[in-house]
């Protein structure tokens, strides 16, 4: 359940089967170093994300199923094993901007989280004047973005993100959990049990025959 927000959208054809499980892997792999960072740093919010998977057992992002991130370093990669991966409902986008909006999000869990892995600009205005600020409007906030910068808030409130200027790159993943998440695995969960679907069946879990 990747989300990819536009802005410019993320977007990639894969021509060999091969090629998507080594993109969906490397996908995994980021957003699961991203919630551990996130479990040591902010260790009360991964206490809530935990307690909103757990009791309604929500699928991790783990499309591969292999029950693992990595790490690449160099030639190699460190491979972490027996750690909690990441929530299901996830984002990546560059250059994304939204007006100031509130969100509706799983009831107990009104929390989002996003990490800047990229602020990049040809001649280095990559502060104030390049724009893409995060504003939390409840609190007439103003939060300038930077690279590798962690921002937790409510989704609930009013917030949004600026335009950009300079010829500003950036990239962002974030995770929450929509209230359309809560609602579809709600539904979903009626349907296995009222034996309209197999448990499994889910849209990550089906075969996609690719085409040139």
């Amino acid at each position: 359940m990747l989300g990819y927000l536009d802005g410019c959208a993320i977007s990639s054809k894969y021509r060999t089967v091969l090629d998507r499980h080594q993109h969906d892997q490397e996908v995994s792999s980021l957003f699961g170093l991203f919630y551990g960072l996130l479990r040591e740093q902010l260790s009360w919010l991964g206490v809530i994300f935990e307690n909103v998977m757990s009791p309604v057992q929500l699928p991790r992002l783990d499309s591969n199923q292999l029950g693992e991130f990595s790490l690449p370093i160099d030639d190699t990669s460190i491979i972490f094993k027996g750690y909690p991966l990441a929530p299901p409902e996830g984002y990546m986008s560059i250059n994304y901007t939204k007006q100031i909006h509130k969100d509706k999000h799983w009831n107990g869990c009104s929390w989002g989280c996003y990490w800047n892995i990229m602020r990049s600009q040809n001649e280095n205005y990559i502060g104030l004047e390049s724009g893409a600020s995060f504003f939390v409007a409840d609190y007439g906030l103003r939060i300038a973005n930077a690279s590798n910068t962690c921002v937790a808030w409510q989704v609930s409130m009013w917030h949004g993100t600026g335009w950009y200027y300079n010829n500003l790159t950036h990239a962002t993943i974030a995770f929450l959990f929509s209230k359309v998440t809560e609602t579809t695995w709600k539904e979903y969960i009626e349907k296995v049990q009222g034996g309209e679907l197999c448990d499994g069946d889910l849209l990550w879990n089906v075969n996609i025959h690719e085409t040139d």
